[in-house]
């Protein structure tokens, strides 16, 4: 009854810096592993890894080279791979790649080829534009074991690693091929280049389309070969391909990057290759696995609320936060929809309440991400459970004693489909600056006086795929225990990817907030 007492006469009180002990008695300091999904049932590790081969007078298949199953028909290749051979004798084999154990022999599934497609641009003397296109003569099986990979068709690339895969290809024949996983980083293409230019493969050393990497340990990688980052959905962890191994045997080398070349790709393989489609087509054949290194607080406080319009089918999906049992701090331009109009209500968890009051900040302007928060005062104090409470603002007093770092940001992701997509918080990898903006141009138009004061760049590198989480946007930057905040999103393309979020910080707006909270609410 005591908390009671205390939400039901908050507005009589004439300070908010002892929210703690006003709203939070139980203290939140466990902590768990957030698991995402389950543990991996793949019986490869690249189900989607094809060998490439050539059948001789006899019968037997010499295997040459490897590929990338990029459609249940297609296996995207290197033209030097491919090009000088007969295709009624091409022969490609996914599934059991790896003769070296039994464990996978179940996805063996081997095929005839009827089309071969080289890159338009593929010169036979040189190694540019080194892509080619291998057409099955009828669709693959999907199974964990055979599954195709996507395509990163972005021209930025955020990754620090890569993973690459080869076969042993004099063992193969044999059946006591071993596939092997690798980890390479890229390198400056000058590095490598030196030994090249030699060869005459590559006259005019590495273009745009082509990459360096190498690896600490020696490895083998055949030609044809995928170079990918491995990324995440909420319950899968799905292959993107971002290269073809174009020169050399060894892991180190030159690869053909794809993504200049996917509108080609497309065209031959009659489909998108749209990230987010992809991973919602092949969903149910990735690896079940979780994402890395997350910590979720054990039985935290919620605050986190939806806004809402007279009309659903008008909400923008926007959320807010608690500062007070009827007080939501949000972003300013949560407060309208397309039409302009303003949210009649706010909902947590099964309770609902009206909205009496919106004040935006003085010194927003609408279309401008600058001083975009926004206070909602409700028509009656939100219902009184031992799982709701306000979150504090960042005061000193406040911060004492409380798990503040890492800052946990809220973002949004599909948990199963790609429709209906959960709010979730999630620790920030880091903080970043202007800088981590600048290769953007939408971060550049949408902050062209740069991040100043009020504003602050966070990391949110979980290897989400593109697209697939968005930001919540309203929602709150909070303490690692989920009971201070310290930003308002303001804006990111997308969450839990590679590209920084944006916060509108709390602890300059105190003033205007607490002004707002204690003051009565307006006749």
């Amino acid at each position: 009854m005591q908390r009671l007492r205390a939400a039901t006469t908050l507005h009589l009180a004439t300070r908010m810096n002892d929210c703690h002990t006003r709203f939070h008695a139980r203290p939140v300091n466990e902590y768990r592993m957030a698991m995402f999904e389950g543990v991996s049932l793949n019986g490869t590790e690249f189900p989607h890894l094809a060998v490439v081969g050539q059948r001789g007078p006899a019968g037997d298949v010499q295997w040459k080279c490897t590929g990338s199953l990029i459609s249940k028909r297609f296996v995207l290749t290197a033209a030097s791979c491919v090009s000088d051979g007969n295709v009624e004798l091409l022969v490609v084999k996914v599934g059991d790649v790896n003769s070296a154990i039994k464990s996978d022999d179940k996805f063996a599934q081997e095929f005839g080829v009827s089309n071969v497609t080289v890159h338009p641009s593929y010169n036979t003397r040189y190694q540019y534009n080194d892509l080619a296109l291998v057409e099955l003569d009828k669709d693959v099986v999907l199974s964990t074991g055979v599954c195709p990979a996507c395509i990163w068709s972005s021209a930025h690339y955020p990754f620090n690693w890569y993973e690459v895969a080869g076969v042993d290809m004099t063992a193969a024949a044999a059946s006591k091929s071993d596939s092997i996983k690798v980890k390479l980083s890229s390198v400056e293409s000058s590095k490598c280049e030196s030994d090249l230019l030699k060869s005459g493969s590559l006259p005019y050393g590495t273009r745009h389309d082509q990459f360096c990497a190498s690896s600490a340990n020696s490895c083998n990688q055949n030609l044809g070969g995928p170079i990918q980052i491995p990324l995440f959905t909420y319950q899968h962890v799905a292959p993107f391909l971002v290269g073809v191994k174009s020169f050399r045997e060894s892991c180190d080398g030159v690869y053909q990057r794809i993504a200049p070349h996917v509108g080609w790709i497309e065209t031959v393989v009659g489909e998108s290759l749209n990230q987010t489609d992809c991973v919602n087509k092949y969903k149910q054949c990735f690896d079940p696995a979780q994402m890395d290194d997350e910590t979720e607080a054990v039985d935290p406080y919620f605050s986190r609320v939806y806004l809402h319009w007279d009309d659903p089918k008008t909400d923008n999906l926007c959320g807010g936060t608690l500062v007070d049992y009827n007080t939501v701090l949000t972003s300013a331009h949560c407060t309208f929809n397309s039409r302009g109009e303003s949210p009649t209500k706010v909902s947590i968890v099964n309770h609902q309440a009206g909205i009496a009051e919106i004040e935006r900040h003085p010194d927003f302007k609408q279309g401008s991400l600058y001083n975009d928060v926004a206070l909602i005062r409700l028509d009656k104090y939100v219902r009184i459970a031992k799982w709701i409470a306000p979150v504090c603002l960042p005061y000193v007093e406040a911060l004492e004693g409380h798990d503040t770092t890492p800052e946990t940001f809220s973002c949004r992701v599909p948990k199963d489909g790609f429709n209906d997509k959960l709010q979730i918080y999630i620790p920030s990898k880091s903080r970043c600056s202007s800088n981590d903006t600048v290769y953007d141009e939408e971060y550049m138009a949408r902050f062209p006086e740069g991040l100043g004061k009020r504003l602050s760049c966070f990391g949110t590198e979980y290897r989400l795929v593109p697209g697939l989480g968005e930001i919540d946007a309203g929602g709150p930057l909070l303490s690692r225990d989920e009971t201070i905040i310290f930003g308002v999103n303001a804006y990111a393309t997308d969450c839990g990817s590679f590209k920084p979020l944006i916060t509108t910080d709390v602890a300059s707006l105190i003033p205007w907030i607490e002004k707002f909270v204690l003051r009565k609410q307006k006749k």
